[in-house]
């Protein structure tokens, strides 16, 4: 798979651009064309069904429809954590077609606009953003995800071009996701403009800042995490872990909280973001079992193998020699460890809530094309 995705880099290189474009367009028009079969062949029929433990594709897209419009009324404190999905519902009248028309018209021109931000060839980067199952599954109905995706975007957009439009709609698409991702964001955003550098190559001097940046993040979440102690429950995701949840954790999961009480953050952050990224790939000796397969479980599944490969890609080949030692990476690099060292203070491990990252994966996959591509 790696040799193949290298090879598929050379050409895009060597050929033209009308020719890679050709090369791709199949495939594009192949997905397009799943799409809408997938939609009026599953999708409707599964809303019209009210079935919330049907094939559960849209994760909780059915529920967030029955807490906005059934169980109770729009925006009281009980939904507040779900405020991007039931404003998109409102917004588009509950038509879930128009609603999976403007995911996928999100998710198309934030690939394209990020990739001629940095110089990329933005076929083979979209290809790579949609063969993620989780990709897929977000184009249909209410969700988080696209709008996580389409945040991160936006913001590596910001960074590389200072795009008051690339920030507004990075800060809009973070409020559709989690109240307390937005304000995550928000303050980033006020981090990079008060006293981080713009593009261009950085001294050993300025990356002196990150590291104490990073220093003062792990000091704050290592505090939170004894001062709440076994009692932390407070998901930084939107909302606060039941007990229930944190009992359905592992006893791996369970045991990284006493460390984390005992002012081990630092340590339970790397086991957290890993099995975060990575451990739904596990998932798929339970599918092979015939345990547990549905859509959902699927996509997971797919979506941390393909954050598996990336990721050694990653350390194999390095990030493109064209950001790894400007301001850009830097700045990209903090806003990982930042977003990530907070939302991995809640105990419950979940995927799909880091999947906005990914985006940052296959940015740095591609090296910088000639103008052609730009």
């Amino acid at each position: 798979m790696h040799n193949h995705l290298e090879n598929t880099s050379k050409v895009s290189e060597k050929l033209p651009a009308r020719q890679t474009s050709l090369f791709y367009r199949p495939f594009f028009l192949a997905y397009c064309a799943f799409t809408v079969y997938f939609y009026y062949s599953v999708i409707q029929p599964y809303l019209a069904s009210g079935d919330v433990y049907g094939p559960r594709l849209l994760a909780d897209s059915i529920t967030y429809e029955a807490i906005c419009t059934i169980e109770r009324e729009f925006l009281d404190l009980a939904t507040i954590r779900d405020i991007g999905p039931c404003l998109g519902l409102w917004i588009f009248s509950y038509n879930s077609g128009l609603l999976s028309f403007v995911n996928a018209g999100l998710i198309v021109l934030s690939v394209i606009w990020l990739a001629k931000t940095y110089g990329r060839a933005w076929e083979p980067m979209l290809a790579l953003v949609l063969i993620n199952p989780i990709t897929f599954c977000s184009i249909f109905g209410a969700n988080k995800e696209v709008f996580a995706l389409t945040s991160f975007a936006m913001l590596a957009i910001f960074i590389r071009s200072r795009s008051l439009l690339a920030l507004c709609i990075c800060l809009v698409t973070a409020l559709f996701t989690r109240l307390p991702a937005f304000a995550t964001t928000v303050s980033y955003c006020l981090l990079l403009v008060i006293m981080l550098p713009r593009s261009g190559s950085i001294s050993a001097n300025i990356k002196q800042r990150y590291w104490f940046i990073i220093a003062g993040m792990v000091v704050f979440t290592t505090l939170v995490s004894v001062v709440f102690g076994e009692a932390l429950q407070l998901n930084l995701l939107g909302d606060f872990s039941t007990a229930e949840d944190v009992s359905r954790s592992t006893e791996f999961s369970l045991s990284l909280n006493n460390l984390s009480a005992s002012g081990l953050y630092t340590v339970v952050y790397v086991m957290r973001l890993l099995l975060n990224f990575y451990s739904g790939a596990i998932g798929f000796t339970n599918l092979l079992q015939g345990e547990g397969a549905n859509y959902y479980t699927v996509a997971v599944a797919g979506s941390s193998t393909i954050f598996i490969f990336l990721s050694g890609l990653l350390v194999y080949r390095g990030i493109p020699s064209d950001m790894s030692k400007t301001a850009d990476f830097w700045n990209i690099l903090l806003f990982i460890v930042y977003v990530t060292i907070l939302l991995c203070l809640s105990p419950v491990i979940q995927h799909r809530y880091f999947f906005g990252i990914y985006i940052i994966l296959v940015l740095f996959t591609f090296n910088r094309k000639a103008e052609s591509y730009a």
